[in-house]
């Protein structure tokens, strides 16, 4: 049954109800939700539609005319009206919640807020509010409501008006559950509560609207779907919470394609495949916290494809498949915030810097970046900012680059181009750089102290460190580095400055150790260079004895072990002749006179460290094997397996992983099926 209302009447009640199944079609007066009483007897003096303008005021709820935006509706008093039926309203009505509204059907039995055009449109009608004389919605202890406000399993369609959601609280905390709200000529849902009362919105479906939904002081938006809206998914402002919502295909002219969140909090959501044409494609945060969510295939046209954030705080999120056109950070970009413990992979930059990370006066810590892509800086690109403790690999161009900021502690490993770039560092230190493909670090007056660097090769012009400028080069272990093509300069160290150069462990690097190139001599005394023969060691450094225009290096002292203070180099050379299920191993024992070390055997199905394997007859990964440089590992079973070694020092620190060797599954499947 379909009915709209058109009579003037007024009710003084204490509460409006709506029934089960209602359908409230909006039309150019204002409708009143009536009880199933009022609405027979009236239904009885008239079989055709009626539409009724009126003005409620009552106790407990008023629905009463707005004078600025047309008509509004009004619930009758005190009373359930029965299921079905249509109640359609005209077009500029504006429905006014003075008291508690509670509206609530079923998910088989919806309450429709619709319009009575034939051919519905976008903002056919104006809205429902509730002011700030509005009954709030309660709740127990452990979230249930209990009384007051409610729109719960409804429909709102084809509403709002010029800046008018479809769904409005001013100043009011009713609970919006289990609603579709839809095809808005504004927002779907645009709600203000406070930090005492917060307006909850949850459950709820929100589509084809302009934004989806806003939300204001002390709001909380709870598992929604939000989806194809055309100025935002979800907006936030002051003290509110967005959590366990699905954000996705949304889009905005500006900022925050997905989520536009400022001193709010933004956790648990999954942001989908939403686009900005400014920043943040999927999340957009100011002075907010970003913290677990799932970050995917979002873009913007400039920076922070993924997430951008300023003054915010950003951990613990999955970033992935994102990217940005014109600006920097196609994962995340970071102005003045803390990025800590996030997973960012896949993510892309057109034209600028940093495809996984960008980072400008903040701090960036704990993060696993891998397989991002960018013209320059793929991994992590940092302004002023310390990088520490990160996992960075894989990435398409480069790994870290960092300037007049820290970077310190990173595992960076198997990236094309440099591993890690630094210019004005406070310092490069204790990162390991390993397997990258165009050299380790490259330092423009940068301290570099106690880094591990090796098996990185380098194809162009540079090397496995290229230092340039003043600084401390201290307690290095810069080990098996190779330059592969002739334009290649040296697979150690260039210097091209005046740095103090001592205590580091220089050996095995193709061509040579060290290269200077600056004119000025070096003071280059007690460091290992993996031999205890001068002669030998002048054949592993190109200096003013091989080009009278360049300096010396003045190794002498040098010193005849390892030094003590610097990184465990890793194992050179390790070697395996797979049989079956087992392998036989063999690595090259680290050069010492006195220091006596021990090695370590890892293994896994996964060709990347840390090697976390079970199942071998001698034990899980790691399997320690003391002091031997040989060894038969066994019961590896009939797939691929990867194998790398470390050592360990008397005082118990360890290397970094030798060269890896495997057997590929493929392989060893080939085998066992010719026998």
């Amino acid at each position: 049954m379909s009915y709209v209302c058109q009579q003037s009447h007024s009710y003084q009640a204490a509460k409006y109800v709506l029934p089960d199944g209602a359908n409230l079609a909006t039309s150019a007066a204002a409708v009143r939700i009536e009880s199933e009483r009022a609405r027979r007897a009236r239904l009885h003096r008239s079989r055709r539609p009626h539409h009724l303008r009126h003005n409620l005021d009552a106790g407990e709820q008023s629905l009463r005319r707005r004078r600025e935006r047309g008509s509004v509706a009004g619930c009758d008093p005190d009373h359930s009206a029965g299921r079905g039926g249509q109640v359609q309203q005209r077009q500029t009505t504006a429905s006014q919640v003075n008291g508690a509204l509670i509206a609530r059907g079923t998910a088989a039995n919806l309450i429709t807020f619709t319009s009575n055009q034939a051919s519905p449109a976008k903002g056919d009608w104006k809205n429902i509010e509730f002011t700030d004389s509005s009954v709030d919605a309660t709740f127990d202890g452990a979230g249930n409501y209990t009384g007051g406000g409610i729109l719960e399993y409804c429909v709102v369609e084809y509403g709002g008006s010029s800046v008018i959601g479809a769904v409005e609280t001013d100043i009011a905390s009713p609970l919006i559950d289990h609603c579709t709200v839809r095809n808005s000529a504004s927002s779907g849902i645009q709600a203000v509560g406070t930090n005492s009362t917060p307006v909850v919105i949850r459950n709820n479906t929100v589509s084809g609207n302009m934004w989806g939904i806003l939300a204001f002081d002390g709001s909380s938006v709870i598992s929604n779907i939000v989806n194809g809206n055309t100025n935002g998914g979800i907006g936030v402002l002051y003290y509110s919470t967005v959590t366990g919502n699905t954000v996705s295909g949304n889009s905005a002219s500006d900022e925050g394609g997905g989520i536009y969140a400022k001193g709010s909090t933004v956790m648990g959501n999954t942001v989908s495949g939403n686009s900005a044409s400014d920043e943040g494609g999927g999340i957009y945060a100011e002075s907010s916290t970003v913290m677990g969510n799932t970050v995917s295939d979002n873009s913007a046209g400039f920076d922070g494809g993924g997430i951008y954030a300023s003054y915010s705080t950003v951990t613990g999120n999955i970033v992935s498949g994102n990217s940005s056109s014109y600006g920097d950070g196609g994962g995340i970009y970071a102005a003045q915030s803390i990025v800590t413990g996030n997973i960012v992979s896949g993510n892309s930059v057109s034209n600028g810097r940093g495809g996984g990370i960008h980072a400008s006066y903040s701090t960036v810590t704990g993060n696993t970046v891998n397989g991002n892509l960018a013209k320059i800086c793929s991994g992590i690109d940092a302004e002023t900012s310390p990088v520490t403790n990160n996992a960075v690999r894989d990435n398409s161009d480069g790994g870290i680059c960092g300037a007049d900021g820290q970077v310190m502690g990173n595992t960076v490993n198997d990236n094309s181009g440099n591993g890690i770039y630094a210019r004005d560092s406070i310092g490069v230190m204790g990162n390991i750089v390993s397997g990258n493909s165009d050299g380790g670090i490259f330092a423009w007056d940068s301290p570099v102290i106690s880094n591990t660097v090796t098996a990185n090769s380098v194809s162009t012009w540079g090397s496995a460190v290229y230092f340039l400028g003043s600084g401390d080069f201290l307690y290095n272990t810069i080990i098996g580095n190779t330059a592969v093509s002739p334009t290649a300069m040296i697979g150690g160290v260039a210097i091209d400055g005046t740095p103090q150069f001592h205590h580091n462990n220089l050996y095995g690097n193709s061509n040579y150790d060290v290269v200077v190139l600056s004119s000025g001599d070096i003071s280059g005394t007690h460091n290992y260079w993996g031999t205890v023969a001068t002669v030998d060691i002048l054949a592993h450094v190109y200096d003013w004895y091989d080009d009278s225009s360049r300096g010396r290096l003045l190794f002498i002292p040098y010193v005849q072990d390892p030094d003590p203070d610097a990184p465990v180099p890793p194992p050179q050379n390790l070697r395996a002749n797979f049989t079956g299920g087992s392998a036989s191993l063999s690595w090259d024992a680290i050069p010492s006179t006195t220091t006596g070390y021990s090695y370590k055997v890892y293994y896994d199905d996964a060709c990347t460290p840390s090697y976390s394997g079970a199942g071998a007859t001698q034990g899980d990964s790691p399997v320690d094997v003391g002091n031997a440089t040989q060894f038969a590992l066994s019961g590896l079973g009939s797939g691929g397996i990867c194998i790398a070694v470390t050592a360990y020092d008397t005082r118990g620190r360890e290397s970094w992983y030798s060269n890896e060797v495997s057997r590929p599954w493929r392989a060893y499947l080939l085998a066992v099926l010719k026998r």
